[in-house]
Formats: structure tokens, sequence, C-alpha cells
């Protein structure tokens, strides 16, 4: 990020010297993914190379959203917009970073982040990153993305394409079922019927919330739908204060069983 600090200072100075608005602002996410590497810098444009809510983890990870604030196309004076980034560390501890933009109405604005070398491993942790678009204290809009370690390819065993499950409804392939290793989960959803948790999921990913089937344990009749998987049951708590302040939504922190698997739908 060391590259984009005498661009901020900048616009803070700018800001300085710009009549603001005083009204009421509303914004909202235009979309999310990642961002090419060479398109580090915060501002407007519409710089996404792929629209997704998981970023792989890599030394080199650059990802962001695309935000607008909503007025009359005629305002000329911008809004001091507050981006603000909530990240999770290895201590098990959320970190929040922020800076300034001056935004008019109906600007595309691109809001990065680009890991740099230093970054890596120590301040890249995987979990659920927040963007906040904030006016005056006030958080206006707000978007999850999932970092998630890049998995080690593995070989497919001989004649694996006969083997591959299809769904009757769409003829996509079904995920695999993979073991969890993670020690809690939170539980968004139980239900006794498939249909009814993948619906739940569907909703969830509309809303840009990653979720993913658990199934298996002692309650063999129940199929769980969990919003982030831990390893301590604070670390599940503090998701479910997220959630609870940002979408009023309600969880439970639930202890994984070692037989439970984890299934998670493609978006």
């Amino acid at each position: 990020m060391k590259e984009i600090l005498p661009l901020i200072a900048f616009l803070v100075i700018l800001s300085l010297c710009l009549p603001m608005r005083s009204d009421a602002t509303t914004a909202r996410i235009l979309d999310a993914g990642i961002v090419p590497p060479q398109t580090h810098l915060p501002g407007p444009g519409s710089a996404l190379s792929r629209s997704t809510n998981t970023i792989p983890l890599k030394p080199d990870a650059a990802f962001g959203i695309l935000f607008t604030i909503d007025g009359s196309p005629e305002e000329t004076s911008p809004t001091m917009i507050e981006v603000r980034l909530e990240r999770p560390t290895a201590s098990g501890e959320r970190e929040t970073q922020s800076w300034f933009l001056p935004v008019l109405p109906g600007q595309t604005i691109l809001a990065p982040y680009s890991a740099s070398p230093a970054d890596w491993p120590t301040v890249l942790t995987p979990g659920d990153w927040q963007f906040f678009i904030v006016s005056e204290g006030a958080i206006l809009a707000s978007k999850t993305l999932q970092l998630v370690a890049e998995a080690a390819p593995k070989t497919p065993p001989p004649n694996a394409a006969q083997t591959v499950s299809h769904t009757k409804e769409t003829g996509k392939p079904i995920p695999p079922k993979t073991k969890n290793t993670k020690k809690y989960f939170v539980q968004a959803g139980a239900f006794t019927k498939r249909e009814n948790a993948v619906k739940m999921i569907k909703d969830l990913q509309k809303k840009g919330i990653s979720a993913c089937l658990i199934t298996g344990g002692n309650a063999q009749k129940y199929i769980f739908v969990s919003i982030g998987e831990y390893n301590t049951e604070a670390e599940a708590k503090a998701r479910i204060q997220r959630v609870t302040r940002e979408q009023n939504m309600e969880a439970l922190a639930k202890k994984l069983e070692p037989d439970q698997k984890r299934e998670c739908l493609p978006q």
C-alpha cells in the first residue's frame, strides 16, 4: 500500500480546498473482485479484471470494490467519502485502515487493496475482508470479500470424468464434500430438506455473503448453513457480531464434529 500513500495525502489536501456537500448521502456497491496488477490507485474508474467474492491468497493479490454515491448528475461539489477496510490478523483480532476520496454523484469509484512483498504473509490473512463506504461517521454500504488459500493442484484419478456426479436439475457437477479442519462454524440456518438449505445459501450469496453446507455428525437429519468456519469460538462470535450489526440476521456459534463435512456450492 506504500505506493498509494502520496495519492491519499494529495486527495486529503485537495479536499480542504474543495467545497463539500453537507446533505445526506447514499452509496451503492456496484461490483467487487480482482483488480489488475497495474491498477493499484483508488479513484474514478472501473478496472476489475474479474468479479468475485472469493480472492485467492497469494503474494501479489490485488482486489477491491467499485462503488458510487447517489445524487444529481449536475452536482459539482464532491462529498468526502471514507473507504474503511476491516481485515483479520494472525492473532485473531480485527484491524482497520481507512483512506478518503472526494466523490461526485454518479462517479464509479475504484477502492482497491494491493498487496506488497512486505504484506506476505503477515498482513494477507485468510478470512473476511470487509470494505465499508462511510460518510460523516455513518456506514452507507459494505461488501465482504473472502481471502482463501490456494489449494495445491491435484492429479485426477484415472477415469475421473466417469465418476463425477451431476445434479438432475441443472446438469452441473455436484461440488465434492470435504472434511473440515476448523473447530467452529457460524450457523445461519438448519434444515431437514437440502433444497431449503440451498435456497438460503443462494439468498446469502446475492447479499455478498459466502456460505456453505455442513452435513454429517450426530445431527444426521439436519443440514446446516454455515457463513464461516474458524479455529476459535471467539473468532466465530466476532463474525456473529458483524453479521448481526451489518445484516440484522441471527446466527449461532457451533462446534464442528470430527465427521462433519463442508460442501460449498458454485455461485
